[in-house]
């Protein structure tokens, strides 16, 4: 949903010479209300067939109002509340973007909006020097300022923007910063990204930094993660990949487990999905997928677990690509 008013926006700016940051952000903000309401559009139409052609006859006989109206659970007037969760997608990178571009382009003037926009559209073809400049700015993820600031400042925005809109049914729409696999591909057909971000790679895994970004630690990473306010979004999954050896010897993994997650929670955090496994032995997984102790390994992808072996190779790299812990 983010990428393409980012891209909508650096396309008006260089046609309107825009000079200055808080206006370049002022049309983001126009490009992301005007996606907003093409998605109200959307799923109003949705709305309006489902019930016909997609009815939920299982979870309508497990609530309440839709035997009681004879409706089905997805019509208009069924259920009582029917809010609308909005699954965004690349928050971490489109902020991280906005820091470059607030940078480079603005700031310290190294480049024109239209030099990064050519360098994007064509992946970086010879402008690695410039990507680098892009890949070593502020990332989200750091406990950094500059990078947090302009996560929560987007954030923010598409919960404003989306709880003010209604579907037909009367109710609000919610953002949800989740994702379970559309960031894995979405890439490959919104193309690279300002923040540094190939075509080929994919977008951040919901609101969780970037792979292989958030480089100064679990706690910086945690610290960053909980600025967003994940209680007033629909779902907002904290995603950690922690190597065998993250845990001391002669410690028990629960208890360990248990204190992190309780000091997460306690700092605002709402869900954790936790994977412990050699990063190393995953790999090795890709290559020799047909070796016996490769065959029971399962991990928590996303929302949903599965077994290594049997995911597309596709989602094994995202996988992989993710920071793993080895220490605190």
């Amino acid at each position: 949903m983010l990428v393409q008013p980012l891209q909508r926006a650096m396309a008006r700016a260089i046609a309107d010479q825009v000079s200055d940051f808080e206006t370049f952000y002022s049309l983001f903000r126009e490009e992301t209300e005007a996606t907003a309401d093409a998605l109200v559009r959307f799923k109003a139409a949705t709305h309006t067939w489902q019930p016909k052609v997609w009815p939920e006859m299982v979870t309508s006989l497990c609530m309440h109002g839709p035997i009681e109206v004879g409706r089905d659970v997805t019509d208009v007037r069924a259920v009582n509340n029917c809010y609308t969760s909005v699954n965004v997608l690349g928050v971490p990178n489109v902020s991280d973007s906005l820091v470059v571009i607030d940078r480079l382009v603005f700031r310290d003037k190294k480049v024109t909006m239209a030099e990064l926009a050519r360098a994007v559209e064509n992946d970086w073809a010879g402008e690695e020097v410039l990507r680098q400049r892009c890949l070593h700015l502020p990332k989200f993820g750091n406990d950094d300022t500059t990078a947090d600031y302009m996560a929560v400042r987007v954030a923010d925005m598409l919960l404003e923007i989306l709880e003010s809109r209604r579907n037909i049914k009367g109710f609000n729409f919610r953002p949800s910063l989740f994702q379970f696999m559309g960031h894995t591909y979405a890439g490959l057909l919104l193309g690279a990204t300002p923040d540094g971000r190939k075509r080929k790679d994919p977008l951040a895994h919901g609101m969780n930094p970037m792979h292989g970004r958030n480089t100064n630690g679990i706690g910086a990473t945690v610290a960053s993660f909980v600025k967003v306010g994940f209680e007033r979004f629909q779902g907002g999954s904290f995603q950690i990949e922690m190597e065998p050896t993250f845990f001391p010897e002669g410690t028990r993994r629960g208890d360990s487990v248990d204190n992190f997650t309780s000091a997460f929670f306690e700092k605002g955090g709402v869900q954790v999905n936790l994977n412990v496994i050699s990063l190393e032995k995953l790999k090795d997984a890709i290559d020799h997928p047909e070796k016996d102790e490769y065959q029971d390994i399962v991990v928590k992808v996303t929302g949903y677990s599965a077994h290594f072996v049997t995911l597309d190779k596709v989602f094994q790299e995202e996988f992989v690509q993710r920071v793993n812990y080895g220490s605190f």
